[in-house]
């Protein structure tokens, strides 16, 4: 289109540079994500995993003494497959989502350039741009109305209004009636055209539009707790606190069984090794277990101080865990041969 039939030039290559520099760019920066491995050990936190894990092990130590795993190891693959397959659901949508944030930030939108109307990607939009919008287009960043024509928009998305909005350039009178959320001269990022069309100047690209704005202060703000949640996750811990309660009352009771009845008869250094084993798991699983028995002494309004490395789902965390467990377990192993509770070999 020749320069002198339009009476807005829009900005040079320099001057997109120099706005882009100056105000960034036109992408709304996403919100942190945990790593990958916080969120697999985050499916961990369900009551109802925790259980299972407590019950597998019951399985496996009670399989110890009669030679049968297979159903502590089926609880344990269940186990596996259920968190991690939940992890993997969890994963590929928010990859993506960020796919198609990526595209949407890609959609190509008309500017004026240098006297030359254009389309350039929403993302490579400046403070000063010139555009040209009509009706389905989603308006891709902050900015003021310069000439509009039968311009209505949806502010939906930001006001919760779904009756379209007339947008007029600035000092047009506005037609009689209610004021709506947003200024009749200014349109918003996110929004859509609903009819007409118009040319608007960008004032305002990324963070610094009203929905970036929006969008930061929403993350910041802290959640309250309704009533209802609450109440589930009281219910969420009573159900750990059972599982819990009964898991380790049937694993006692078997073993008091056993021994009554003779089913179960061990030899001293048998008694020390399944000791041993069964302390050095308990400790491995540390932050699986002593969580719900904090829940429990808070559901009878018995104040014990959580440990404060227990707070985080942390690797490191965990690693160190298993570690002490493992030194335990050698320990105690150990300790064993030296005063005689265990043979040095096997045929002793």
């Amino acid at each position: 289109m020749p320069t002198d039939t339009l009476p807005l030039q829009g900005l040079s290559a320099q001057e997109v540079e120099a706005s882009r520099r100056e105000h960034g760019v036109n992408v709304l920066t996403p919100p942190a994500r945990d790593p990958w491995w916080k969120l697999w050990l985050e499916k961990f936190d369900d009551p109802v995993i925790r259980i299972l894990i407590i019950a597998a092990l019951i399985a496996i130590v009670v399989g110890m003494i009669d030679g049968k795993y297979a159903e502590g190891i089926g609880i344990i693959v269940a186990i596996l497959l259920a968190t991690t397959l939940a992890f993997l659901n969890e994963y590929q949508a928010a990859k993506e989502f960020d796919i198609l944030n990526r595209t949407n930030d890609d959609v190509p939108v008309k500017v004026l350039r240098a006297g030359v109307f254009t389309t350039a990607p929403r993302r490579d939009l400046v403070v000063g741009d010139i555009v040209h919008l009509e009706v389905g287009e989603e308006v891709p960043a902050d900015g003021l109305v310069l000439e509009a024509v039968a311009f209505q928009i949806n502010e939906a998305r930001l006001s919760g209004e779904f009756k379209p909005v007339d947008k007029f350039p600035q000092g047009h009178p506005a037609p009689p009636g209610e004021a709506g959320a947003y200024p009749r001269h200014c349109v918003l990022r996110g929004t859509i055209v609903v009819d007409g069309y118009a040319t608007v100047q960008i004032t305002a690209v990324g963070d610094a539009t009203e929905i970036g704005q929006t969008a930061r202060a929403a993350a910041e703000i802290v959640s309250e707790e309704s009533p209802l949640t609450r109440q589930l996750e009281g219910l969420s811990k009573l159900i750990g606190v059972v599982g819990l309660g009964v898991a380790s009352f049937t694993l006692a009771a078997l073993i008091v069984r056993g021994v009554l009845v003779g089913e179960l008869t061990l030899t001293p250094p048998q008694w020390y090794f399944s000791g041993i084993l069964g302390l050095a798991v308990a400790l491995a699983l540390v932050r699986v277990w002593l969580p719900i028995v904090y829940d429990a002494a808070e559901l009878v309004r018995l104040p014990l101080k959580r440990l404060t490395w227990l707070e985080g789902d942390n690797l490191l965390g965990w690693l160190l865990t298993v570690a002490a467990s493992l030194l335990f377990g050698a320990a105690g192993l150990g300790f064993g041969v030296l005063t005689g509770i265990l043979p040095v070999s096997a045929a002793e």
